[in-house]
């Protein structure tokens, strides 16, 4: 409101104003730059472009009006409409460069808050659990399966397992990543999970298929990390998929990354969730701690890669981890990594 304020009643000052009064005009021509900065700050590239492309449609039949379309004041004010709008654009990206960076500041900021909160609730909870689990298995097998108890205390033993599971992914998110680093074949460490899933897959009857690009050289990346992120994926994808589903792993090379990519033929994830799925704690399955993806994220993070949600083939859903194809990590200095450490 202030900005459309504001550039009405520079306008109308114009108006107001007799023509001979040049000083006046060019003073208030100036005045315009204030609503582009005003619209820049506040509202980024979109708000600053949306007033000075206004600003330029006000201006332009004035300056028509009062001078000659070859004359040498038309030719100035037509200067300052191109810079009013370039002001608009530089201003526009530097302040939505800044806005991102201080949302990552205070995404960061919160992350570390939530880190050490999970990390003491998850320490706290892990010994109590861990005896109770402990104390419940060592009565279980002393019972007889015909045991009226032996179900009862199957199911307590089965859920401590269920929520140390839990504490695990919690102290997984909440420390911080280390990276130990070597030559290894992601393909190699693609088949190992594979060969580790097989089991699951089929008690959910859902088949791999494998479309892996043999021409992908060893490069540098931690194989026991990548393998978590893999392996978290590929459960969900199991999960998802319905019977006689299958889950899709394929590898190839572009320019400077590797892309895995993991589709199952689930039901998918809807479009205006895909941003908040990497958020802690936002699950959509029952019982999930919501910090699987997370925990993905931090480690392709680490590496200096990324990972993107989109449909798959079949409507399921489509993960696209891109890994960094070289020799060293540059994220290793500022993470704590040891890039090439022993495991």
């Amino acid at each position: 409101m202030i900005v459309v304020t504001t550039v009405c009643v520079i306008s109308g000052l114009h108006v107001a104003t007799k023509l001979g009064m040049t000083h006046w005009h060019i003073l208030f021509r100036e005045l315009y730059y204030l609503p582009i900065i005003l619209s820049g700050l506040w509202f980024g590239l979109k708000g600053a472009l949306a007033t000075s492309l206004s600003i330029t449609a006000v201006y332009l039949p004035f300056s028509l009006l009062v001078s000659d379309v070859f004359s040498s004041p038309f030719f100035n004010n037509l200067m300052e409409m191109v810079l009013y709008n370039v002001m608009a654009v530089v201003l526009g990206l530097l302040s939505d460069r800044e806005k991102e960076h201080h949302k990552k500041i205070l995404d960061l900021e919160r992350l570390a808050a939530m880190g050490k909160a999970v990390s003491a609730v998850a320490h706290d909870f892990r010994a109590p659990l861990m005896a109770v689990g402990g104390f419940t298995l060592s009565v279980l097998k002393k019972l007889d399966r015909e045991d009226p108890s032996y179900r009862k205390l199957e199911i307590v033993v089965n859920e401590t397992r269920r929520l140390e599971n839990m504490i695990r992914e919690m102290l997984d998110f909440a420390r911080p990543v280390e990276l130990h680093c070597r030559a290894e074949s992601v393909n190699n460490v693609i088949m190992e999970c594979v060969s580790l899933l097989q089991t699951l897959a089929e008690e959910h009857m859902v088949a791999f298929h494998l479309e892996l690009n043999d021409g992908i050289a060893p490069f540098h990346f931690d194989p026991e990390r990548v393998k978590q992120a893999l392996i978290n994926l590929m459960v969900n994808g199991i999960q998802a998929s319905p019977q006689k589903g299958f889950v899709l792993i394929g590898t190839s090379m572009l320019e400077d990354h590797v892309l895995v990519e993991i589709s199952d033929s689930g039901p998918g994830v809807p479009a205006e969730k895909r941003e908040e799925i990497f958020q802690p704690f936002v699950t959509n399955k029952k019982g999930g701690t919501g910090l699987g993806l997370p925990i993905v994220k931090n480690i392709l993070d680490s590496h200096g890669g990324k990972i993107e949600l989109s449909e798959s083939r079949c409507g399921g859903a489509s993960f696209r981890l891109f890994l960094p194809r070289r020799e060293a990590v540059d994220t290793a200095s500022a993470s704590g990594v040891a890039p090439d450490g022993p495991e």
